[in-house]
């Protein structure tokens, strides 16, 4: 299991974890991008409190489309088995935008008096998805974007060769964890929605126009689409500026597509969302 300390992270987000650590908060939820790395990183802080043994890391499953009631119900019963003495019990929610409200309803009570050795850490790629009494819960902390070149260096470190890594690096837009999955050649459940995200940039405005309907159908589906454009458009956006060439345009298609994430973030209708960026690309 990877260390925090050996994990790359942006300076800010290692202060605020550190500022989460020396707290008495027991409720953590990372923020960040699909494919940066979130559930490393919560077993990272899961071994820094102190749940070294598999039997201190209970996880909730994230495998189907949302987490009900029941499972969150079974984490009461869960915490009925407190740690040993001296030690810690961590439950962990990866993608915790799937709990549904009644879900998050039942969580709440744990979150407010959550017992003595008791940490809830989750993490998701979409904060808005989460009722604003858990929010108001949980020490927030962003996963903020790493230099290319500190993403480089760590990986050269961990002795990838160098053109893997600049493919790596283009295809995941910066995303570590993603990059990490591709250069482990674990990334193929992202080729799909890659090469669609490329093909929404190849197409004429009236062929963008007709996939309007497809994308803003399916809220999930096009949150994956934005990310997976966001980390198409940042890579160019960087090799514009080597090369200083082109600079505003890809600026300007990767401004749009942050508004669109934010505005996604921000429950506008999903059509009004990619009707919009349609336009804009």
């Amino acid at each position: 299991m990877t260390a925090l300390a050996d994990l790359l992270l942006h300076s800010t987000t290692r202060q605020n974890l550190l500022q989460f650590f020396e707290s008495s908060n027991h409720a953590l939820l990372i923020v960040g991008p699909q494919g940066s790395g979130k559930k490393s990183l919560l077993n990272a802080v899961a071994g820094k409190l102190g749940a070294v043994r598999p039997e201190q890391r209970v996880y909730v499953s994230d495998d189907g489309p949302s987490i009900s009631i029941n499972q969150a119900r079974n984490i009461k019963s869960i915490l009925s088995l407190r740690p040993l003495e001296g030690s810690v019990l961590t439950v962990i929610i990866p993608e915790c935008e799937k709990l549904t409200t009644e879900a998050q309803n039942a969580l709440l009570k744990q979150l407010e008096e959550p017992p003595e050795n008791i940490y809830f850490l989750l993490s998701t790629h979409d904060k808005s998805a989460l009722l604003p009494t858990v929010l108001s819960r949980v020490n927030v902390v962003s996963l903020n974007r790493v230099s290319t070149k500190e993403i480089s260096d760590y990986f050269e470190v961990q002795g990838h060769e160098s053109s893997k890594i600049r493919a790596s690096i283009g295809l995941s837009g910066g995303n570590i964890g993603l990059a990490q999955r591709i250069l482990n050649g674990e990334a193929d459940d992202y080729k799909s929605v890659i090469t669609e995200a490329k093909q929404i940039l190849s197409v004429s405005m009236s062929d963008r126009l007709q996939l309007i309907d497809g994308l803003a159908k399916d809220k999930l589906k096009l949150r994956a689409t934005l990310d997976a454009l966001e980390r198409i458009l940042y890579a160019g956006f960087n090799s514009a500026r080597e090369k200083r060439t082109n600079v505003e345009i890809w600026a300007k298609k990767l401004q749009a597509v942050e508004e669109s994430l934010e505005a996604l973030s921000n429950n506008v209708t999903t059509r009004l969302v990619t009707l919009r960026l349609m336009l804009q690309l």
